[in-house]
């Protein structure tokens, strides 16, 4: 089992740089490494959604025009397409895409003396780091 839910999920980070976002939500060359695992679990987000039904949503209901989406929504979309993709073709691999609205927890230091998780890490170039519980 290999549960996948790193992301880069501020908004305003993933707008301000569209590249790092692609590369963390939709890690091509981890989800290939991956690919083979008998048992795939993926955090996803509503946000895959435009917003715009009265109805409830499907799962085929990915929003077929993504200009309204954000880059956290469109690299969300992209990762969701990939994994179905590297993953067709085989029943015996199952996989599950959770598409959550909100997930909680402590919060994780973006950078230094930033309390509006601007996006930039901590120190130059580094790697946020997640708090120990």
């Amino acid at each position: 089992v290999c549960i996948h839910s790193a992301a880069m999920s501020s908004i305003r980070a993933c707008q301000n740089d569209p590249e790092k976002a692609y590369a963390v939500n939709c890690p091509e060359k981890f989800l290939r490494a991956i690919a083979a695992v008998p048992l795939l679990v993926v955090l996803s987000t509503d946000q895959v959604y435009d917003g715009r039904s009265d109805k409830l949503y499907k799962e085929e209901d990915l929003t077929e025009t993504m200009e309204q989406l954000n880059v956290y929504a469109k690299s969300k979309v992209r990762l969701e397409r990939k994994v179905r993709e590297l993953r067709s073709g085989d029943d015996s691999l199952r996989t599950v895409i959770l598409r959550s609205s909100i997930v909680v927890g402590p919060k994780v230091p973006i950078c230094e003396g930033c309390a509006d998780g601007c996006g930039q890490a901590q120190g130059q170039g580094a790697a946020p780091r997640a708090p120990r519980v």
